[in-house]
């Protein structure tokens, strides 16, 4: 599986099957501690998301920052429109309870 990005890049991705349905990406690099923490938050609430890992890809780290608007500080996460950049525990949580996808107080 594969997501398209706006200059025509492909990058690879993991589809984590899952409860919901609503698209939520993971940007970061498959070693990082916080890409690690936000899958556990994602996989523990039952929202199946996209993993990508940008490491060789360095032109997707600049497109990155341009759609999320921020300096590049992974992960980047995308949640049903929404873009966030190394998000808390707390944060992401909120995200998800926003956008329907997590109905409890704890992910």
């Amino acid at each position: 599986m594969t997501i398209a990005v706006q200059a025509g890049i492909r990058l690879p991705s993991i589809a984590v099957p899952a409860r919901s349905t609503t698209p939520v990406t993971i940007y970061s690099r498959w070693w990082s501690r916080r890409g690690h923490r936000v899958r556990r938050v994602l996989e523990r609430a039952g929202v199946s998301y996209q993993f990508v890992h940008v490491g060789p890809h360095p032109e997707a780290e600049s497109l990155c920052g341009r759609a999320a608007r921020c300096a590049l500080k992974f992960p980047i996460v995308y949640v049903d429109g929404e873009w966030l950049a190394q998000p808390t525990i707390e944060q992401l949580e909120d995200s998800l309870r926003r956008h329907g996808l997590c109905r409890s107080n704890s992910a």
